[in-house]
């Protein structure tokens, strides 16, 4: 007779796993990560392991879809608000920056393994996947800001398609500038140029006045550096 699967003990047991996953990539990187230290900091076996996951690369990428989830429930309370649209869209891009801010010891960590040959399946799934979840966000605004005489757009599903391509292009190129960063071949100037340049492109292709959405700091952007920083630092012990 086939085991009757409890879908509520199911979803328990594979997110104590993520949990367990997440901490060891933080306290060892992903790379140094083994299928034993899973198996024993989770207290499972291996064919629980794979009961859940088929490779270590499905639990990595299943943590980085489960913070989008995350990310997408915090950002969908700011675009129901009744302030005016572009400030709600100032307000959705802070937030989003804000919130991988918050996962900076992890995102660190995960990058290598994101941007590696190995996993590029993992990345383009991971993309589609954010562009899925917020381009609808930011179609509302944009059409918000449209009736609202704020922007000139015809198009704001179109449109928003163009702005979280521009917003996934610079985390990405802001990830590999970290990453650099963290493999000793980088600094943060370079990561200040590439914040820079696509920001103000952001604000080309909607039309508005510089500064009108600025959402990353300086001092975001060197806290990004300094983590990076600080896992050299720590790999060369």
């Amino acid at each position: 007779m086939a085991r009757t699967l409890d879908p509520d003990a199911y979803h328990r047991k594979r997110e104590a796993i993520l949990d367990v996953l997440e901490e060891l990539i933080v306290s060892k990187g992903y790379d140094q990560v083994t299928i034993a230290d899973i198996l024993a900091a989770a207290g499972i076996s291996k064919g629980a392991f794979y009961h859940y996951f088929q490779a270590k690369a499905d639990v990595l990428s299943a943590l980085l879809e489960r913070r989008l989830g995350a990310w997408e429930a915090v950002l969908e309370p700011i675009v129901a608000t009744e302030a005016p649209a572009l400030a709600r869209l100032r307000a959705l891009l802070t937030t989003l920056s804000g919130a991988k801010t918050a996962d900076r010891a992890f995102l660190v960590e995960a990058a290598a393994p994101v941007f590696a040959d190995g996993n590029a399946v993992v990345a383009v799934r991971l993309r589609q996947d954010a562009a899925t979840r917020i381009a609808p966000l930011i179609a509302r605004l944009l059409e918000d800001a449209g009736r609202e005489g704020t922007m000139v757009q015809d198009d704001p599903v179109t449109l928003a398609d163009i702005v979280i391509t521009l917003v996934q292009d610079l985390a990405d190129r802001a990830g590999r500038s970290i990453l650099a960063i963290a493999q000793g071949s980088g600094g943060p100037a370079h990561l200040h140029r590439i914040v820079s340049a696509h920001v103000g492109a952001l604000h080309r292709v909607l039309g508005l006045e510089p500064g009108t959405l600025d959402f990353i700091t300086r001092q975001d952007i060197d806290a990004w550096a300094d983590s990076a920083s600080s896992r050299l630092a720590q790999e060369r012990k």
